[in-house]
């Protein structure tokens, strides 16, 4: 397997990650709790989209790539393309993505492969997504004590198909494991530890 092939199997995963993630999130137009995360939200949205654009740009012609593909030849994460669900799920999902995304772009961006000038404008996008998902993650766990259980926000305590933050088994070809390495590896620093200490401060 090439090089070029290898890169090319790479910017096709991660754009589909940022592609579908950013249409998940423009779901929340008009719907947002309040007017302001109705932007904030718009915003990372776009983010995603622009990263979306300039990998699938890499790996062919991006609008072929984005609207005339089979449902199945996509390869992103299962955790993208999960349901919004209500706003606490949607923020715990975008935490651990965008924790994911800083860990695997911060790598990228220190090398000096295809995707290192991406990376090093992307970090500083996922470094502002990260944060607002901390935030917001903190103001739903700062809940009176009349208020339900975090649990009962974010689908009974479960995490988001974080354990699938690598394209599924059955669609993985023996080509495509090898581009897909760094995911791996981030992966096991990913379970380890979802955000910095602020998160771990808050006791029940």
């Amino acid at each position: 397997m090439t090089a070029t092939t290898t890169a090319t199997a790479a910017a096709l995963a991660l754009g589909d990650d940022a592609l579908v993630l950013s249409h998940r999130l423009g779901e929340w137009a008009g719907h947002a709790p309040v007017l302001e995360e109705e932007v904030a939200l718009a915003n990372i949205a776009l983010d995603l989209l622009g990263q979306a654009r300039v990998l699938l740009s890499m790996a062919g012609d991006e609008d072929e790539l984005a609207y005339l593909r089979e449902e199945r030849a996509f390869r992103n994460l299962q955790l993208v393309e999960q349901p919004n669900g209500d706003f606490a799920h949607t923020i715990a999902r975008q935490l651990y993505f965008s924790t994911h995304q800083h860990l695997l772009y911060a790598r990228l961006a220190t090398g000096d492969g295809p995707f290192a000038g991406l990376a090093a404008k992307a970090v500083k996008e996922v470094a502002y997504h990260r944060d607002h998902a901390e935030q917001w993650t903190l103001r739903l766990g700062d809940r009176p004590r009349t208020s339900p259980p975090p649990s009962e926000h974010t689908g009974g305590g479960r995490r988001p198909r974080c354990g699938r933050l690598r394209p599924d088994d059955r669609t993985q070809t023996a080509s495509q494991r090898p581009a897909l390495d760094h995911r791996r590896r981030r992966q096991r620093d990913f379970g380890r530890a979802p955000s910095d200490d602020r998160l771990r401060r808050r006791g029940p």
